[in-house]
């Protein structure tokens, strides 16, 4: 059978749109964005924000402009200019017995004296007096004004100006020199009688009288001595007696202290520019009067005298040096630790201060040569850093050197000379 088609259950078919084309398409979307415009106040915000970038961006400049000129004039404030200098240098082995005189020699090491004196006090019990007759004693310094030695026997008299007597202990050679720089030996003597009126005060300028009395008017006018300290221990009388075992240790104790406090100055009292070994330091003593306390107590009192041979620093290299290292030709050098060497005396020396003396030095101390640092800077001054080598040419004491300027954008010395720091340095040998 036939299907039946009822009209109602037959759908019309769809009217189909044509097709649009893209101008179409694009006049809608225009038309539909001027349909519905974007918010008006989003446009301000956008300026703002460009602004604020803007700004931001030149603020960061300036600041990173401002840093940068800070670093740069920091630099420039704080720069420095250091050359290291590597000078010559030589480091010998030392081990050979020397001299030293107190007058200049070609051959001897010339040396000064250090003197410090202290006195003390020790109070002991005294055991009883009795009548004693002593002579003052103490130490003279003799002087030559004329050139040629004089030996002077044991003995030979000096006189002091109102006529009071002393006499050598042992004889002595008087160096020759000049008024201006005479000759010197130092000499123990003692008085001729006993009795306190011979304890003289230090200063006091005595003759030979044995001179003048031989028509030697030459070596009476051109020697004399003189006493650095006072002259003591005369006395004619009763003196307090002592246990000689008390006596013992109250001296000791007292000498011991004395030395002490001596040897604490030498270090603030030497003179600088000088070197002075602990082990060449000597002592003498000189026993004072005594003091009647009562109770049969006595101050017992002494004088302490330190001497110590000093050289000075130059000259003691440079003798140094020509004594062992070949080829020195007396340029100017020092010594850069002298403890690196060891003093001591040789056999049979006595030390008094006015003699020539033998001594021996063992080590091995660095000899270095020097310059004039001041000048160096001067003539590097202003230079380009070039100039460094050509400078070098007049400083023979140099080995090398190299120069760092700072900051690091300057090729020229600075200007001032205090502005360039000079650093030391030893290469290796």
């Amino acid at each position: 059978m036939e299907k039946k088609w009822n009209l109602q259950d037959i759908k019309p078919a769809e009217r189909r749109r044509p097709a649009r084309s893209t101008a179409q398409k694009v006049s809608e979307m225009e038309r539909t964005v001027d349909e519905n415009p974007a918010p008006r106040r989003a446009a301000p915000e956008s300026q703002n924000k460009r602004r604020t970038n803007k700004k931001g961006l030149i603020a960061g400049t300036l600041v990173l402009l401002v840093v940068a000129v800070a670093v740069f004039s920091f630099a420039a404030a704080t720069g420095q200019t250091t050359v290291t200098v590597f000078p010559r240098w030589r480091e010998p082995t030392v081990n050979a017995v020397f001299e030293a005189n107190s007058q200049l020699s070609e051959s001897n090491l010339v040396y000064e004296v250090l003197t410090l004196e202290a006195e003390g006090e020790r109070e002991v019990t005294a055991t009883g007096q009795e009548e004693v007759e002593e002579q003052a004693t103490g130490e003279i310094t003799i002087y030559k004004k004329t050139s040629g030695e004089e030996r002077l026997i044991k003995n030979t008299r000096f006189e002091s100006p109102d006529g009071k007597i002393f006499r050598i202990t042992e004889s002595a050679v008087v160096p020759g020199g000049t008024s201006e720089n005479p000759g010197s030996v130092v000499a123990q003597v003692f008085a001729d009688e006993a009795g306190p009126e011979y304890n003289l005060a230090a200063n006091t300028q005595f003759k030979v009288p044995g001179f003048k009395e031989s028509d030697l008017t030459e070596l009476y006018d051109s020697i004399y001595a003189v006493n650095q300290s006072d002259f003591t221990g005369g006395h004619r009388g009763p003196k307090f007696t002592i246990d000689d075992a008390e006596l013992q240790a109250a001296t000791e104790s007292l000498r011991t202290e004395l030395r002490e406090a001596l040897q604490g100055r030498v270090s603030n009292e030497r003179p600088a520019g000088f070197i002075l070994y602990d082990s060449s330091i000597t002592f003498t003593y000189q026993a004072l009067p005594g003091e009647d306390i009562g109770n049969n107590k006595v101050l017992l009192k002494e004088k302490a005298i330190l001497r110590a041979p000093m050289f000075k620093n130059e000259d003691f290299a440079a003798f140094i040096a020509a004594a062992t290292i070949p080829g020195y030709e007396n340029e100017s050098v020092k010594i850069a630790d002298p403890s690196a060497l060891t003093f001591e005396y040789a056999a049979d020396t006595n030390f008094s201060g006015s003699e020539t003396f033998s001594f021996k030095l063992l080590g091995r101390p660095q000899v270095i040569w020097t310059y004039d640092q001041e000048q160096l800077k001067r003539d590097l001054a202003g230079g380009s850093q070039t100039v460094l080598n050509t400078v070098l040419g007049g400083y023979p004491a140099i080995e090398k050197a190299n120069a760092t300027i700072k900051p690091f954008w300057k090729s020229s010395f600075p200007d001032n000379p205090e502005e360039i720091e000079i650093i030391e340095e030893l290469t290796a040998e």
